[in-house]
């Protein structure tokens, strides 16, 4: 049975307009099998299978290839619009990894006034990090999550956190000089050994590994070669890849790559829910499906006027950068979201030997919790022109190009058929591509943690950690770097 929609068109995929989820059948070319396919599924979990209503015309009763009739008829019922009211609507709402552990629903917060120390804003790892962190040390804080669950909606990947920045090393060196880039990487490697740590202490899954760093070109080739030069002087926990590790599974020879030690693979959403969960039981106030209408300064505090009720606090933190963006329009051109797409191969396509980057960051891979290959990337160009900055949708040439890079690593190329599951969602990136922390400029009690990208997992956890000691304890064993400043941009 093929599992997928939409329709080819020549050698392309076209997916209907606004539709995200896919199951795409992949063929060794590349190319979707068969002219017409449809999504059958009996598991309706969590909404990352069936496309919305607007798109139930591409299902036909031929495709199901002799399977029972009620089956057809029950798909039809399912896509009616009226099925929406009682069956769709609670699985339609978000995309995300297919992690083994699935996001954490969220209660509603009761509709009235609160008082609290500290208001965080956002749903994502790093929000839940920022509230724990606070709860632990007795500061009253709220945990205001947009979505009604608690989804890594634009940090975190694929759950790869590398020990090092998603750009090449020696271009970084060009560009801040060696003592910046000292520090930055010496800041990421504390946020994985952070993050490790937190993984055990709540017993969420959690991998050391190796990443492979590999080159795409001739161009990054020689930045590669000439980051395993410099890498004794900016300390960096690189090593040459032993001749043959990375076989005929790598798409560059060795002398092409350098292989980073202490990465970590881990379950964001696992890891998310397990520290909000820790931060209500010290007492953090925690609300999902929360709409942040309007905020105001009140007597010594910011008064957030919500969907249901308001809340008082002394400080408010964003991690979420439509609210941020919404209520300080000044942040509009400064941190923009963009489009990745994302594609979990499973596990009859092989395997490879760990996690890596090429591309300068714009293409990673890991392996999949439960088998397989996870790859994530834009086409090769700027961000906003390879991605766009529509907010869903799945582009085909995208999708290709991940399919041949995969096959290029394998070495093999792809089998004739396998049902890659893709999907895509948004990631905010800073116009340095450095990420926004600390208050915003003239707004000392808004505070921002924002324009973190694929890589930065690491990166976003020890700046959390780090904002937090700061604001409640005026400094800590790892500062922020100066760079990450928000008034640098103007």
């Amino acid at each position: 049975m093929i599992v997928g929609y939409g329709v080819r068109e020549g050698r392309g995929w076209k997916s209907p307009r606004g539709v995200t989820p896919l199951f795409v059948p992949v063929s060794g070319s590349g190319r979707p099998r068969g002219r017409r396919a449809m999504v059958v599924s009996c598991r309706l979990k969590m909404g990352n299978v069936l496309p919305p209503p607007s798109s139930w015309a591409f299902f036909r009763l031929g495709a199901l290839s002799g399977a029972p009739c009620f089956l057809a008829l029950l798909t039809r019922a399912f896509m009616h619009p009226l099925a929406s009211l009682c069956l769709r609507e609670p699985f339609m709402k978000l995309l995300y990894p297919p992690f083994p552990t699935p996001p954490l629903t969220l209660d509603a917060l009761p509709e009235a006034h609160h008082d609290v120390d500290v208001a965080v804003v956002g749903g994502n790892l790093f929000a839940a990090v920022m509230a724990y962190e606070f709860s632990r040390r007795g500061v009253a804080c709220a945990l205001l999550c947009p979505d009604s669950r608690l989804v890594d909606r634009s940090k975190g990947g694929l759950g790869l956190a590398p020990p090092f920045l998603g750009d090449n090393p020696r271009r970084l060196e060009r560009a801040l000089g060696r003592e910046t880039v000292i520090e930055l990487h010496r800041f990421v490697g504390a946020g994985v050994e952070y993050l490790a740590d937190l993984s055990r202490e709540h017993g969420v899954r959690c991998e050391r590994t190796p990443v492979v760093m590999c080159a795409r070109g001739d161009i990054e080739a020689a930045e590669i070669r000439a980051t395993r030069r410099l890498a004794p002087e900016l300390n960096l926990p690189l090593r040459s890849p032993a001749p043959g590790f990375l076989g005929h599974k790598s798409g560059c020879s060795a002398d092409d790559a350098v292989l980073w030690e202490g990465g970590l693979l881990c379950d964001p959403f696992e890891l998310s829910a397990k520290l909000v969960r820790a931060a209500q039981r010290r007492g953090a106030l925690i609300g999902g499906g929360v709409e942040v209408v309007d905020e105001h300064p009140d007597e010594g505090h910011v008064r957030l006027t919500l969907d249901r009720g308001s809340i008082a606090a002394s400080l408010v933190l964003y991690t979420d950068g439509r609210i941020a963006r919404r209520l300080f329009p000044w942040l509009e051109p400064i941190c923009q979201e963009v489009r990745v797409q994302q594609t979990a191969f499973p596990g009859e396509v092989g395997a490879l030997d760990c996690p890596g980057v090429r591309g300068t960051g714009f293409e990673h891979w890991r392996p999949g919790p439960q088998g397989g290959v996870w790859m994530s990337g834009f086409r090769y160009m700027s961000p906003d022109l390879g991605a766009g900055l529509e907010p869903e949708g799945i582009d085909p040439a995208i999708q290709k190009r991940q399919e041949d890079s995969l096959g290029e690593l394998l070495g093999e190329g792809l089998p004739d058929a396998v049902e890659a599951r893709v999907w895509s969602r948004q990631v905010e990136i800073s116009c340095d591509n450095l990420p926004l922390v600390g208050p915003l400029p003239g707004q000392r009690r808004h505070v921002i943690l924002l324009g973190l990208g694929e890589l930065d997992l690491a990166l976003g956890a020890a700046s959390a950690r780090a904002l937090v000691s700061h604001l409640v304890e005026s400094g800590g064993a790892v500062g922020l770097p100066a760079l990450f400043e928000p008034g640098r941009m103007l």
